[in-house]
């Protein structure tokens, strides 16, 4: 799925589970009940075969090969291509927000001032429970690339390099933006977490020097990391740079190497049961109300976690995100068999209660609704036609298409296929099949169970008018 960057020094919110993407964004954002122009019909052309080789192109097999530290390293071989893309993942299971943010603040720093000097670029992304970072070349620099990354992660002494990046991110954090705090308290909501799940700049500041070094050699941890490489050059031919890397890049710690990239980076997922009404008809606790000291006015994201078991559910979870966000600012993120959607709902000082009742109605009645397949045909079109633009804009990335692979996978063998899977069975769903499935998921008043919400950045006032309508309480 798509996950916009965003710098973190400034407004990071949840690294925990896909609240990254989340924050940033998984879909274009549009207003509230936007009315969708046209006609539909169920007229439909049916040849979509070759839709699925244009949209979801087939990996070869990689080489997967485990190094002398325990780093996992997956080899995607394109034969002649020039370009080389080298993704490291290190999953954050465990680390709270704010070492993160320094984590990641200090990595990006350090490979970007070793490496784009020598033209490389680097870049930054996160997704549920991990960290990566993206560094783009040519395939003749793969040993500039493991030489700077050794000298990064096998620094004996890197403290000095933490302190000064979490004294950067306290200058430059200003106030939180309402949406990702209601987000935030909403995911710990749904996904308790023992870490706070965003970065204050006062938690921020007073993160001592052991307790970033302690972090970090945690998050480093070559048997907790799975490095991805693409490049024009087979496994063989690149061994020795990997053998060099894998004998000095050595953990700290006494973690046991999983053997496989989904028991080093999927983060287990237990989600809450609710018990209290909402609206009169939704089964969710109270409206957990956050700090009304935060940019952009009230906001409430509403939201719950959805079983996605197979490549049919994801691909239902995905089309149904992707029709409701023409009218909502409708959001998704999958991650194996638990996927996360929430609705955004701005509210305006001096209407709340009415704005507040509406926007559940109104995506309630629009979840009932069943779609002409023509339109269904459509939404799944452009969403795997721009996921196509993406990589191409990306420079035909496979280790970026990886990692989102890796999201739509329950299981280690799934990967290479899962992008080819999820737009086969997205261009397969049917009208009837789609509207029962959202009714027993996605409608809040009337499906199953399980929905929470909460309220972030709005004033007294505000806060006194949805009260009228709903119980609040504190969020933790």
């Amino acid at each position: 799925m798509k996950q916009v960057r965003t710098p973190i020094g400034r407004r990071l919110g949840s690294l925990a589970f896909g609240a990254a993407a989340l924050l940033a964004g998984t879909t274009c954002k549009r207003p509230m009940r936007t009315e969708v122009p046209g006609v539909w019909d169920d007229f439909v052309d049916q040849n979509e075969s070759s839709a699925m080789d244009e949209f979801a192109p087939r990996w070869p097999a990689p080489t997967v090969t485990a190094l002398e530290d325990g780093l996992l390293t997956v080899w995607l071989n394109e034969p002649e291509t020039p370009a080389l893309h080298v993704r490291i993942a290190f999953a954050t299971d465990g680390i709270s927000a704010e070492i993160t943010a320094v984590i990641l603040a200090m990595l990006r720093q350090d490979l970007r001032d070793r490496l784009e000097p020598l033209g490389i670029t680097v870049n930054s992304d996160h997704g549920p429970g991990r960290i990566e970072f993206g560094v783009h070349g040519h395939v003749d620099q793969l040993r500039d690339v493991t030489e700077a990354l050794t000298a990064v992660v096998s620094a004996t002494d890197s403290g000095t390099k933490l302190v000064s990046a979490r004294d950067q991110l306290a200058a430059d954090l200003d106030m939180p933006v309402s949406v990702e705090l209601a987000i935030a308290t909403l995911i710990q909501a749904l996904v308790p977490s023992p870490t706070a799940l965003y970065v204050r700049g006062s938690t921020l500041e007073d993160l001592l020097r052991p307790a970033l070094v302690s972090g970090w050699d945690r998050a480093t941890d070559p048997r907790n990391a799975v490095l991805v490489i693409h490049a024009g050059i087979s496994a063989k031919q690149g061994q020795d740079d990997l053998q060099r890397l894998g004998a000095a890049w050595k953990g700290r710690g006494r973690r046991k190497a999983g053997p496989s990239t989904f028991e080093r980076l999927r983060e287990p997922v237990v989600s809450t049961k609710t018990k209290d009404t909402f609206l009169s008809g939704l089964a969710a606790p109270a409206l957990l109300t956050s700090s009304t000291e935060a940019m952009g006015g009230g906001v409430v994201a509403f939201g719950r976690m959805i079983r996605t078991a197979t490549a049919t559910e994801r691909a239902m979870a995905r089309l149904a995100q992707r029709v409701a966000q023409e009218q909502f600012d409708a959001r998704l993120t999958i991650s194996g068999d638990q996927s996360l959607f929430m609705v955004i709902v701005p509210l305006e000082e001096g209407h709340a209660d009415r704005e507040l009742v509406q926007a559940v109605a109104a995506f309630s009645a629009f979840i009932q609704q069943r779609q002409p397949r023509l339109r269904l045909q459509q939404a799944t079109q452009l969403w795997l036609g721009a996921r196509v633009v993406e990589a191409s804009l990306n420079g035909e990335d496979w280790t970026h298409l990886w990692m989102e692979a890796f999201d739509l996978s329950t299981q280690e063998a799934n990967i290479p296929t899962a992008i080819a899977q999820e737009a086969e069975a997205m261009l397969a769903i049917q009208p009837d099949a789609l509207q029962e499935w959202q009714m027993q998921w996605l409608d809040p008043r009337e499906g199953e169970p399980g929905w929470s919400w909460a309220i972030a950045g709005a004033s007294a006032r505000t806060l006194e008018q949805v009260s009228l309508v709903v119980k609040t309480a504190p969020a933790p």
